[in-house]
C-alpha cells in the first residue's frame, strides 16, 4: 500500500492527533542523550505503524515525512513540536 493511500484512509476517519515533544532530562547525567516523546493515540500509532511497514515493503517509497506545520499537518496535534522523517537505509 502506498503512503498516500494510509494518510487518506486515516484522514477519512478523523484527525489522529500525531504529537511528538522534547521529554524533559531528568537524569542526573549531563551526558543523557535527549528524548522524543512519542505520547499518540490507538489511531495515530496505527498510522505510524502502517507507514513503517508500506515504506519497509515499498518497491518505490523509501522515504515518507509530515510535520505539525507543513505537509501532513491534519493529521498532527497542534501543540506538536516535532514532524517525522521515515528513511529506508539500503542493505
Amino acid at each position: 500500500m502506498e503512503t498516500d493511500d494510509i494518510f487518506v484512509r486515516h484522514a477519512n476517519q478523523g484527525k489522529a492527533k500525531l504529537s511528538l515533544s522534547l521529554l524533559p532530562n531528568e537524569s542526573e547525567e549531563e551526558a543523557a542523550a535527549p528524548l522524543i516523546l512519542i505520547q499518540w493515540p490507538q489511531q495515530a500509532l496505527r498510522l505510524l505503524g502502517e507507514l513503517l511497514i508500506a515504506i519497509a515493503d515499498s518497491e518505490k517509497e523509501r522515504h515518507r515525512s509530515a510535520s505539525p506545520k507543513g505537509a501532513g499537518s491534519f493529521h498532527f496535534d497542534p501543540a506538536s513540536e516535532f514532524g517525522f522523517y521515515i528513511n529506508r537505509l539500503d542493505e
